[in-house]
């Protein structure tokens, strides 16, 4: 095999991992990018840790952690935000359409929003193999869920334009 076709293999392989469980849905709207004025951004990658977290030392959890990723559909790699805004949105219950208990028109209203300015988002900045993706541990306080699952979303508000989502992701809040 020669190295292109090996180069083309890797290529085809990073995609996969970023479509994988994470992908956008089949309609997504674009974004504004932060690769260019010409360039629209239509992947938004929202990868979490499978159970919820205990960030505090006293038992049971108390948060979770998630890392998101924004990308085009022509680079199989994050690429930063610079501009807009990013909230991480938390649901009670198990992940479906419309999030949990609406309706993909009417969907749900969040138990919480978390959100980051282009600016506030550099210090969660990490360079992966993926590119450039967004770590995030979240405490969600006084929100607590009180379901065995949540679903957590990430939804990018572009300055101008259409609203881009993640996938939804269900986190096991590990209580039974």
């Amino acid at each position: 095999m020669g190295s292109a076709s090996r180069r083309g293999l890797v290529w085809i392989g990073l995609a996969a991992v970023l479509a994988v469980g994470c992908g956008s849905p089949s309609r997504r709207p674009t974004a504004a990018s932060a690769v260019g004025a010409k360039s629209r951004a239509d992947g938004l990658h929202l990868f979490g840790v499978p159970t919820a977290l205990n960030l505090d030392g006293v038992p049971g959890p108390d948060g979770f952690a998630v890392r998101v990723f924004y990308s085009l559909s022509t680079r199989a790699r994050g690429i930063p935000i610079n501009n807009g805004t990013l909230e991480i949105l938390m649901f009670d219950g198990a992940r479906g359409d419309g999030f949990v208990g609406g309706t993909a028109a009417a969907p749900a209203a969040p138990l919480r929003v978390w959100p980051f300015t282009a600016v506030a988002l550099k210090e969660f900045s990490t360079q992966t193999s993926l590119g450039i993706g967004y770590q995030l541990v979240l405490r969600w306080g006084e929100n607590r869920p009180t379901k065995e699952h949540f679903t957590v979303v990430a939804r990018y508000r572009p300055p101008k334009g259409p609203v881009l989502l993640s996938a939804p992701s269900g986190i096991s809040t590990g209580v039974e």
